[in-house]
C-alpha cells in the first residue's frame, strides 16, 4: 500500500498483448499421474491470458508436429494446483485499443503482480518434482511468454539438479526481466558481435540491456545459460527493445508464422534428438529438420513488376493464368502479392502501381484483367524505374522475405530515361529494404542482359522458353524465392569505433533442402564482394568513418541464394532519445512492528525531463508518481530479507529513462531507522555564539514510553 496525496496510476510494464485469444474448455492439462511420455513440455502464459492463447497453442502445436502427439505430454502452468500453488498469470491493467500496457486506480495490482510471478514459480517446481518422481526417464521443454518468461527464468534457480539434468531446452519470449549485458554503454561488445550472451537469440538491436521490470542479476545460472534461448523483438517496451513506455507492437508477434517460437521448437527438437542418441537405449527419431519453407518471420512478400508494351500480350496472359493458380497457395506460404507494370519515357505512363502488397488477390486478378498493352517501339524500356517504382512505393512488411519477379520481353535503358535509375542505385535501394531480390523472367536471348541485376540484389534469372513456357518460368521462380536460405544474422545493426573490429555473424542462416556452401560477404554495400568463405562468420575494421549497409550473399547446393542487410554506423553514436538522469534516490526506515516496516521514499531529479516516475518494490510496480511529487511511504514492507527499491523517471512521450536503485533490510533497519525522537526541537535560541537547543528524549517504563525535552548548548 503506498501512502501519498496524488494518485499513483497503476500499470505495468510487463504484459501480454491482447492478442486474439482461442480457448478450447475441451484441451485440458494432462495430470502428473497420465502415462509416461518421451518428453514434456511446460509453458507459462502472459499477464491476463487464457490458458490456451496463441502462443501456448503455436508452442505446443510445434512440439507436436515434430515430437509426435503420442510422445509429448503438454502442460499449461496454471491448470492445476501443485504443491499448494496454482498460476493465475495476473492482468495487469485495462486494455486501450488493443494496448495492454492500461492504467488502473488500484494500489495492489504490482503486488498481486509480483505474487502472480511467484506462485507461478512454486507451481513450476512443485510440477516438474511431482513429473520426475512418475517419469525418471521423460525430458522436460520448458516455455514461457511475457510475464510467464519471467516466471521460467526465476524458477530456473531452484530447480533440483536431477531435474535440471533432464531439462533439453528453455524458450523465453519477451521476458520483462531480460538481462544482456553485452547491450550496455554506447558501443556495447553486442554492436561488434563480441561476447554474446550465449542465451541470445533473436534480439532487435545491439542496444538491448535490460527489460521493462529491470535486470535480474544473474539472468540465468551459469548452468542454465547454454541450454536457453531468449527472444525480444523490435518494438517491445516489454523485454527492452524500446524505450517508450507504450511501445509495444512487437509483444504480440512472437507466436508469428515461422516466428520465434517456431524457433524456438526447431532448436528443442535439435537438442531433444541429441539428448534421445545420448541416452543407451534406442530412441524414437525426432523432426529436427528446418520448416518446410523459407519465408522471413512475417511471411513473403512477392511483388509482379509487369512490361506492358504492344510485345507482351501473350505473356499477359499467361501471367493471369499463372496468378490464379498461385492465389490458392498465398495463405499456405503466408505470402502476399503486389503488382507494377511499366513502359518506357514517353508513353502513356512509365511505371505505376496497381495493386498493394495483400494476401488477397481478388484486387491483383482485376487489375491485371483491366490491362491493355501499348507503347515500346524501341527494344529497351524502363525496367529499372519500374524497379525503383516498387521498391519505394510498396509497403514492404519487416522481416518478410522480399522479391520481385520481373517479366519482360525486353532490355532495359541504363541510366533510366525517366528517373535516370542505374543498376547500382536499384541495388543499393535494394538493400536498403530489408533488402529486395529480383528474379528476371526473360528468354534466353536476354539472360546476360539481366544477370546484373539479378546477382546485385542477389536474385536469379529465369530463362523462359518463350511465351507459351511463361507459367512454368514464373513457377519456377517462386519456387527459388521459397527453397532459398533463410539468411540471419546474431546482430541487425552495428555501431563501432574506427578501428574497431567488427565480427558479422550469419551462423543462425540455413537452407530446407540442402546446404550453404558459399558466403559472400560486401561490407561496405557497394555491390562488390570483399571476401569470400565457406565459414558464415567474418570480421572486418572500419578505417573511416562509415554510416551505410553492409550484406552477406549466401549460395546453396540447391541452386539458390539469398542476401541479409544490416546497417553499420563507424564513428556515429546512435541517434537515441536523451532521457532523463538517474535521480538521487535516499530511504529510510520511519515505523516498524518487528519484520514489517514502513519505508520513507524519497528522490530528486537531476534534470527537468521527467513528467511521472516509475517506483518499483523488487519485482512489482508500484505505481506511477506523478505532477511534483518526491516522496512516498511504502507500508507493509518484509525486511526480513533483502529488498530493492527502484526509482525510474519517464518523459511525457514515454521514453523511459536511468533508473536509481537502493536497497534496505532487517540489518540496516535500526542505522537507518528515523525515530522523531531524535529530532531537534524547533526552538533554538542563540546567545552570542553560542546556539541552545532542545532534544526529544525517550523513556520507557514496562509497556509505557514518554518523551520529555532536554537542553542542550551547541557551540557554532
Amino acid at each position: 500500500m503506498i501512502k501519498q496525496k496524488v494518485l499513483i496510476y497503476m500499470v505495468s510494464a510487463v504484459t501480454a498483448i491482447a492478442s486474439v485469444i482461442f480457448f478450447d474448455a475441451g484441451v485440458m492439462a494432462k495430470k502428473v499421474d497420465d502415462k509416461c511420455t518421451l518428453a514434456t513440455a511446460i509453458f507459462a502464459r502472459g499477464s491476463g491470458q487464457e490458458l490456451n492463447a496463441k502462443e501456448a497453442q503455436t508452442f505446443r502445436k510445434q512440439l507436436q508436429d515434430r515430437v509426435g502427439k503420442d510422445k509429448l505430454n503438454f502442460y499449461k502452468l496454471g491448470s492445476e494446483s501443485y504443491g499448494g500453488s496454482q498460476y493465475p498469470a495476473v492482468d495487469v491493467g485495462n486494455i486501450w485499443n488493443g494496448n495492454a500496457i492500461g492504467a488502473k486506480l488500484s494500489g495492489g495490482m504490482g503486488n498481486d503482480y509480483g505474487k502472480s510471478v511467484n506462485q507461478g514459480v512454486a507451481e513450476l517446481h512443485a510440477y516438474l518434482n511431482a513429473r520426475h518422481q512418475k517419469c525418471s526417464n521423460e525430458f522436460f521443454i520448458l516455455g514461457g511468454y511475457s510475464q510467464g518468461a519471467q516466471v521460467i527464468g526465476q524458477a530456473l534457480p531452484g530447480i533440483s539438479s536431477n531435474v535440471k539434468d533432464k531439462i533439453v531446452f528453455n524458450m523465453l519470449f519477451g521476458d520483462p526481466k531480460l538481462f544482456l549485458p553485452e547491450g550496455e554503454g554506447i558501443f556495447p561488445p553486442a554492436c561488434r558481435n563480441e561476447n554474446l550472451s550465449a542465451y541470445r537469440r533473436e534480439i532487435a538491436n545491439c542496444h538491448v540491456d535490460n527489460g521493462a521490470l529491470g535486470a535480474r542479476k544473474p539472468f540465468l545460472p551459469s548452468e542454465d545459460n547454454v541450454k536457453t534461448g531468449l527472444w525480444c523483438l523490435g518494438h517491445d517496451y516489454v523485454c527492452g527493445s524500446s524505450k517508450f513506455a507504450w511501445d509495444t507492437d512487437g509483444h504480440g508477434k512472437y507466436a508469428s508464422d515461422n516466428g520465434p517460437i517456431d524457433d524456438g521448437v526447431f532448436e528443442a527438437a535439435i537438442r531433444l534428438n541429441k539428448a534421445i542418441k545420448s541416452t543407451p537405449q534406442e530412441g524414437p527419431i525426432i523432426n529436427d529438420k528446418p520448416s518446410n519453407n523459407n519465408m522471413g518471420t512475417t511471411g513473403t512478400d512477392v511483388v509482379f513488376v509487369l512490361d506492358t508494351t504492344g510485345s507482351m500480350y501473350p505473356y499477359i496472359d499467361q501471367m493471369k493464368t499463372f496468378i490464379r493458380d498461385y492465389s490458392s497457395k498465398i495463405k499456405e506460404i503466408n505470402g502476399r502479392v503486389g503488382l507494377v507494370v511499366y513502359r518506357d519515357a514517353g508513353d502513356e505512363y512509365t511505371a505505376k502501381k496497381l495493386s498493394d502488397l495483400q494476401s488477397d488477390t481478388t484486387d491483383l486478378l482485376a487489375k491485371l484483367d483491366g490491362i491493355s498493352v501499348d507503347g515500346g517501339g524501341d527494344t529497351p524500356e524502363a525496367a529499372l524505374h519500374a524497379s525503383m517504382v516498387a521498391m519505394n512505393e510498396m509497403k514492404w512488411q519487416k522481416g518478410a522475405t522480399k522479391a520481385m519477379i520481373l517479366l519482360t520481353d525486353a532490355g532495359y535503358h541504363e541510366p533510366d530515361k525517366v528517373d535516370g535509375s542505374t543498376l547500382a542505385a536499384v541495388a543499393k535501394r535494394s538493400l536498403e529494404i530489408d533488402p529486395v531480390n529480383i528474379y528476371p523472367v526473360v528468354e534466353d536471348y536476354l539472360e546476360a542482359s539481366y544477370k546484373d541485376l539479378a546477382k546485385q540484389t542477389s536474385g536469379q534469372v529465369i530463362v523462359s522458353n518463350g511465351e507459351n513456357d511463361t507459367v512454368a518460368a514464373l513457377s519456377k521462380a517462386l519456387t527459388k524465392i521459397k527453397n532459398r536460405p533463410n539468411a540471419k544474422l546474431k546482430i541487425g545493426e552495428y555501431y563501432a569505433e574506427i578501428g574497431q573490429e567488427i565480427t558479422f555473424d550469419a551462423s543462425d542462416s540455413y537452407v530446407v533442402d540442402g546446404k550453404i556452401t558459399k558466403y559472400e560477404w560486401d561490407f561496405d554495400g557497394d555491390g562488390k564482394i570483399d571476401q569470400t568463405t565457406t565459414n558464415p562468420v567474418a570480421s572486418h575494421v572500419y578505417t573511416e568513418k562509415f554510416d551505410g549497409i553492409m550484406q552477406v550473399r549466401m549460395s546453396a547446393n540447391n541452386d539458390t541464394v539469398s542476401n541479409i542487410s544490416a546497417p553499420v554506423k563507424v564513428d556515429i553514436k546512435p541517434n537515441r532519445p536523451v532521457g532523463p538522469g538517474a535521480p538521487r534516490v535516499s530511504a529510510k526506515i520511519i515505523e516498524r512492528d518487528g519484520d514489517k516496516a514502513t519505508i520513507r521514499l524519497n528522490w530528486q531529479p537531476v534534470d527537468n525531463l521527467s513528467s511521472r516516475w516509475l517506483i518499483r518494490l523488487d519485482d512489482n510496480n508500484l505505481g506511477w508518481a506523478v505532477g511534483e511529487q518526491r516522496q512516498l511511504d511504502i507500508t507493509d514492507v518484509d525486511i526480513s530479507k533483502t529488498r530493492t527499491i527502484t526509482v525510474t523517471g519517464v518523459k511525457a512521450d514515454g521514453y523511459v529513462g536511468k533508473s536509481t536503485t537502493v536497497q534496505i533490510d532487517n540489518k540496516t533497519a535500526h542505522s537507518q531507522m528515523e525515530d522523531p525522537a531524535a529530532k531537534q526541537c524547533p526552538y533554538k535560541i542563540k546567545i552570542a555564539s553560542f546556539t541552545i537547543a532542545c532534544r526529544y528524549q525517550k523513556v520507557t517504563f514496562g509497556k509505557w514510553s514518554f518523551y520529555w525535552i532536554i537542553w542542550y548548548i551547541v557551540r557554532l
